[in-house]
């Protein structure tokens, strides 16, 4: 009996032909080999990233793998192929699953409402590679983006047009899939006020701690992008104090009657739609302390006499001969008696001025320690007191030297020389009787 054994010590040889590294795969990857042997190739198994494997049995060992499963990126493949004794060979490769891009908008919402300068924020998710992303607004192309990191900001200023507006995104990947969001917004600017003070010419805009006295003129610009305006309410304190329902939208604000103190403005507009807008602002209301230095004007039941000078008030010192009342007593000078004289100290003549008598001090005398003394003939001892008295009378055996007012010793018919201080023969001719006066 004769037995013929084959021998194979060969083993097979497989090569990978699809897929490739430099193609893009998205819903199904082909798997296509080059299977050889010696003898005859038993079967081919293909493992994608180490899971599942798949088994084929016959020629040419092909087919279209579904890639429903795999995430978008990179996947690695093992192919082996088996001969009949057994012998095995397996390749490797990679494939790239490129999913299509997903694009939203993150801000504004659909549906929202928005003004002015409005931040659009778009998010684009892609696993491999982002070509370009379009913004559109109203079909009208408003930016494109090439360089990408995932989120983008795009600065919308909108128009002064209350108007819905429809905002597309386009996201386009290196593969050339595009993804499309959009949404709907409204462009509608909330009712806008001005509040001004125009009491004086040009009127001035109040933003917060301005200072009003008086009666104030003021003055509420509103606007609406959407709507006429149809009235303006102004409020004081929470307080309703008027309502204008004619542009301009004027009213008159009575401070006095509110008080010196920090107080709350607050208009509100309303559209013809009873849309509303409001502002608040906060001022100081000052019509007693004009001047700052403490004391509340006469008006306000106060003692200053001059609320717009700050060196006015009863702290200040008044002296006289400026015709100013600084000290706000009445009286040029110092009058702390009241008694409408100033005091002697402060250039008056009221010698007391703690006492509400007038001490006015007479002919010849000083007012000394608050008191009126006689101080004419202090330094005299003869001759006139200058207030139609006499100061003393000389000895017979003297005489009276009116200028210093000295009593002086008189030799027997001589006569003193008034200016030369010395006694001399008399002179008949200016002093017939040589009595020298």
């Amino acid at each position: 009996v004769q037995i013929q054994i084959t021998v194979d010590h060969t083993p097979p040889q497989i090569t990978i032909l699809s897929p490739v590294e430099d193609e893009f795969y998205h819903d199904s990857v082909p798997f296509e080999v080059e299977a050889v042997d010696n003898f005859v190739v038993k079967h081919v198994e293909y493992l994608v990233d180490g899971e599942e494997p798949v088994l084929l049995e016959a020629p040419p060992f092909g087919l279209e793998f579904d890639s429903g499963g795999l995430s978008g990126g990179w996947h690695e493949l093992f192919a082996t192929a088996t001969d009949g004794a057994g012998h095995q060979d397996t390749a490797q490769t990679v494939f790239l699953i490129d999913r299509p891009p997903v694009v939203e908008f993150i801000t504004p919402g659909a549906g929202e409402v928005v003004y002015d300068k409005v931040e659009v924020e778009i998010g684009v998710y892609e696993d491999v590679a982002i070509e370009k992303v379009e913004l559109f607004i109203d079909g009208l192309l408003k930016t494109t983006i090439e360089e990408w990191d995932g989120l983008y900001w795009y600065l919308w200023d909108t128009e002064y047009e209350k108007q819905e507006h429809t905002l597309t995104v386009i996201a386009t990947d290196l593969a050339g899939q595009e993804a499309e969001a959009e949404i709907s917004v409204t462009v509608d600017y909330p009712v806008t006020l001005v509040l001004s003070d125009c009491t004086g010419l040009p009127c001035i805009t109040l933003q917060g701690e301005e200072e009003l006295s008086g009666v104030v003129e003021l003055l509420v610009d509103a606007s609406d992008d959407g709507s006429s305006i149809a009235k303006v309410e102004l409020l004081v304190d929470g307080n309703l104090v008027a309502i204008d329902e004619e542009e301009p939208f004027e009213f008159e604000w009575d401070t006095y009657e509110a008080g010196d103190g920090p107080h709350t403005l607050k208009a509100v507009a309303f559209n013809e739609l009873d849309e509303t807008g409001e502002l608040v602002v906060d001022v100081f209301v000052n019509n007693c302390d004009k001047d700052y230095d403490g004391f509340l004007a006469l008006m306000c039941g106060g003692t200053d006499c001059e609320d717009l000078a700050a060196d006015m008030n009863p702290d200040e010192l008044d002296v006289v001969g400026n015709d100013v009342d600084e000290n706000c007593d009445g009286v040029d000078g110092m009058d702390g008696d009241g008694d409408g004289v100033a005091s002697e100290a402060s250039g008056g003549e009221d010698c007391n001025d703690e006492a509400a008598e007038i001490s006015l001090c007479g002919c010849g005398e000083k007012c000394i320690g608050a008191k009126c003394l006689f101080t004419a003939c202090a330094e005299k001892e003869c001759g006139s007191d200058g207030c139609g008295g006499t100061c003393g009378d000389c000895a017979q055996t003297q005489t009276c030297h009116h200028a210093t007012g000295n009593c002086l010793w008189k030799p027997a018919e001589m006569v003193l020389v008034p200016t030369g201080g010395f006694w001399m023969g008399c002179n008949e001719v200016v002093d017939s009787d040589c009595a020298w006066e």
